[in-house]
């Protein structure tokens, strides 16, 4: 656990609610900017709270100034909502030294003015790369439903705050699962790439948390090899499952901004923005996206907006 997180969380023996932990900021963060950039697509909102599944649990949590309430269904205790929810939000990463890094750029300086509390999500790997998958030729929107349908199809049911939840389905689950069955689900063309995803990690026996202990090329390199998986969605599964913080995912949209932010406009392939990315936005390129192309800024841009 990282000890700066333990120093700044403590248990509230007379909490706002019962059974939350309350952990105290000491790093900037944003919950709603985070869960609801478009990087992870499990989170659904309630009010003041957000609920995700993760694994076999429900993390329940709530932001007020500088503390976050949480707490994880089933009951696990302390120490294990802490773990998590030092785990999803990544307060591991030394964000003042991200920031001081990227602040070097004139155009992420200005971003940080309204999103220095946007943080990556770490999310479970094999639940990145499938939802990844579905997100090819998609829309956030469609993405969330796509990955809801193959929960309740193939996951476990988990009720509570009378709400329904379900785990993601295991490798196993999709792994077994025919094409037609994903297609009547309304996952369309992705269904081969999900089967043979699946199929791979089981006959092949991958280890897909060994990807956060490779290096970056290597790790590209091997996503590729997945059936339906490019340069885009893998660095999507590295950046935001596998801890390579120096992706830097081009779509369309991002190449584009790319162009018009930093090359007057100058056509570029989306290999060429990838590269120049890791170079001029170095290890923390995951980060520098982020803040650049928040939202619907993005889109905006693009569409003819005033550039910054």
């Amino acid at each position: 656990m990282n000890t700066s997180l333990k120093s700044a969380a403590r248990r509230e023996s007379a909490g706002e609610h019962p059974g939350e932990v309350s952990v105290l900021l000491s790093q900037p963060f944003n919950l709603e900017q985070s869960a609801e950039c478009g990087q992870a697509f499990r989170w659904t909102r309630d009010g003041d709270y957000y609920y995700c599944v993760v694994g076999s649990r429900i993390l329940k949590v709530r932001q007020k100034g500088r503390k976050l309430f949480a707490s994880l269904h089933p009951g696990t205790g302390y120490l294990s909502v802490l773990q998590a929810v030092g785990d999803i939000f990544r307060f591991d990463d030394n964000v003042e030294e991200i920031l001081s890094e990227l602040s070097r750029d004139r155009l992420i300086r200005s971003s940080l003015s309204g999103h220095r509390g946007l943080r990556l999500i770490r999310q479970d790997p094999w639940e990145c790369l499938v939802s990844y998958l579905c997100s090819i030729n998609s829309n956030i929107p469609r993405i969330r439903g796509d990955v809801e349908r193959l929960s309740a199809r193939y996951g476990e049911e988990i009720v509570f705050d009378g709400r329904t939840f379900h785990t993601f389905p295991s490798i196993d689950a999709l792994a077994n699962a025919e094409e037609e069955e994903l297609r009547s689900m309304k996952v369309g063309f992705r269904a081969k790439y999900i089967v043979s995803a699946a199929r791979k990690v089981r006959d092949e026996k991958v280890d897909l948390m060994s990807f956060r202990k490779m290096d970056y090329g290597d790790a590209f390199a091997e996503l590729c090899t997945y059936f339906g998986i490019g340069p885009k969605v893998a660095d999507c599964v590295l950046l935001f499952s596998m801890d390579k913080l120096e992706a830097f995912p081009v779509d369309r949209w991002v190449r584009r901004g790319v162009e018009i932010l930093y090359f007057g406009g100058k056509r570029m392939t989306e290999k060429q923005v990838r590269e120049w990315s890791r170079e001029h936005f170095g290890r923390y390129a995951g980060y520098a996206q982020e803040y650049l192309f928040y939202g619907a800024r993005l889109k905006e841009l693009v569409s003819g907006a005033q550039v910054p």
